[in-house]
């Protein structure tokens, strides 16, 4: 068994708030959902303008056995139109993510979506993968943290605090086993020229093996003028990682923009456990 279903709708009209995408029943015969992918097509139109999308996804509802909600980081990107000339980013059009979720058949998954610190007009979907298979791992959650650009360059800032989930005993997650680090700019359409190149760091009790984790973010630019525009922008670097961590403890999320700030944008770093 792999069946899959989908949900798909307008993009919210307004920022740092969830959105309902849609409900996905469980399917008969499904034990476990085993893969999720998020998708955030920007639709910008003609008019001069400049625009990010940061979203972030999260599912809740009785189709889940697993305290909910569990949340990801959707794909970023960045646009900027001037009066001749405009630009489109190479930036992911899909997040996927290999889950480990048991689920109840027949009950319900609701799929919600935020768009963090602005909203641009378009079509948000998602789909959910489920099998036979029952979930082999002990707790398969998922959280984020996000902020606004730091404020100035070469200064660690922090981006959240996540705190590790604390399930019942036995359920406990074990690890960090994969870490999402998305930059989005906001790159505004006017004569410029930047970059932005971070990385990202996280500490506290919530980490059972101390000291600092530290992994470098993405590489993007641009600029423009009154005849073209250029830009690079990926906006996600997603790390296979092997972290074990204490339940209940947390972990301090940083950032730090190397010798220059571009004009604005949002970090987002996404966690899942194992």
């Amino acid at each position: 068994m792999g069946m899959s279903h989908t949900v798909t709708a307008i993009a919210p009209t307004a920022a740092d708030s969830w959105t309902a995408v849609g409900t996905i029943t469980v399917p008969a015969g499904a034990k476990r959902l085993k893969k999720v992918a998020f998708g955030y097509t920007q639709d910008v139109g003609t008019a001069a303008v400049a625009i990010h999308s940061a979203p972030v996804f999260r599912l809740i509802g009785s189709g889940l056995l697993e305290q909910s909600p569990h949340q990801y980081v959707g794909p970023g990107s960045d646009v900027a139109i001037i009066a001749a000339a405009g630009y489109a980013t190479p930036s992911p059009p899909v997040a996927q993510y290999d889950v480990d979720i048991p689920v109840s058949v027949g009950g319900t998954i609701d799929v919600q979506v935020n768009s963090l610190d602005e909203v641009s007009a378009g079509q948000v979907h998602a789909m959910l993968m489920f099998d036979e298979n029952q979930a082999s791992g002990k707790n398969s959650m998922s959280d984020y943290v996000d902020a606004a650009i730091p404020a100035a360059a070469d200064a660690w800032t922090a981006v959240g605090t996540l705190t590790v989930p604390q399930a019942k005993e036995g359920a406990q997650p074990k690890k960090i086993k994969e870490l999402v680090c998305e930059f989005v700019p906001d790159v505004a359409a006017t004569a410029v020229s930047e970059r932005a190149a971070m990385r990202f760091r996280m500490t506290g009790s919530g980490l059972a093996e101390g000291g600092s984790h530290e992994f470098l973010g993405q590489g993007e630019g641009g600029s423009s003028n009154t005849t073209g525009l250029a830009v690079y922008d990926w906006t996600i670097v997603r790390y296979a990682v092997d972290i074990p961590v204490n339940a209940g403890g947390t972990i301090l999320v940083e950032t730090i923009h190397e010798t220059e700030l571009c004009d604005g944008g949002t970090s987002v770093v996404g966690v899942l456990y194992e």
